[in-house]
């Protein structure tokens, strides 16, 4: 899983998180999201690129991130 943020929030991309699920089973992956302190604040869609096997799916899933001033 590779976290990518917009780039308001930086553009970043974070490092690749690896876990082993389960068939038909749900993992969590952490990860952290620097936000740069001149950050409007407003909702922010994070998209999550993800690898299963050899497949390769950009944009996969997403998360909000709330910056709050």
């Amino acid at each position: 899983m590779l976290a990518v943020p917009p780039k308001l929030l930086g553009g970043g991309a974070t490092q690749w998180a690896e876990a082993v699920a389960a068939s038909k089973a749900e993992d969590r992956l952490p990860f952290s999201v620097s936000i740069p302190a001149d950050a409007r604040a407003g909702r922010y869609v994070v998209a999550v690129d993800v690898k299963f096997g050899k497949w390769e799916l950009p944009r996969f899933s997403e998360t909000i991130v709330d910056v709050v001033r």
